[in-house]
């Protein structure tokens, strides 16, 4: 199958059909035109690049029924205690104790005495799964 590969910096793969290219983190010697992809775009600087909602639902449910089995975020709610503990995509880094810009926080959820509560986690609405970048 062919592909093109994103400048992306955690590498997505475009995969042709029709006028259009799904979009997905798959590598080319695992992917499966039926295997959910994270959206579509008419070509790889992202620019229309259309959500699958199927994706982000699966991603976002995923993320909240682990909150509590990552060591890394359990390890932050030790730390921060108590309030409301973001949750960042960490393809984009930040510097420790700084906030991450609101399209690269997955969401936030409530912290008591250092436990996550994960039944709390709120998505953040501006969480971006692409960025669109100049060719």
């Amino acid at each position: 199958m062919q592909f093109l590969k994103s400048n992306y910096p955690k590498g997505l793969y475009f995969y042709p059909t029709g006028n259009k290219f799904l979009v997905s983190f798959v590598k080319p010697q695992s992917f499966k035109p039926s295997q959910i992809t994270i959206g579509t775009a008419e070509n790889e600087s992202l620019k229309d690049f259309k959500e699958n909602s199927k994706f982000s639902k699966l991603l976002y449910s995923t993320i909240k029924e682990n909150l509590d089995q990552c060591e890394y975020t359990k390890a932050l709610a030790l730390n921060q205690k108590s309030g409301y503990l973001n949750i960042n995509d960490l393809r984009v880094g930040a510097i420790f104790g700084r906030v991450n810009d609101p399209e690269d926080i997955f969401g936030s959820v409530l912290i008591k005495d250092g436990k996550i509560d994960k039944s709390t986690f709120e998505i953040m609405p501006t969480h971006r799964l692409t960025i669109y970048t100049e060719n």
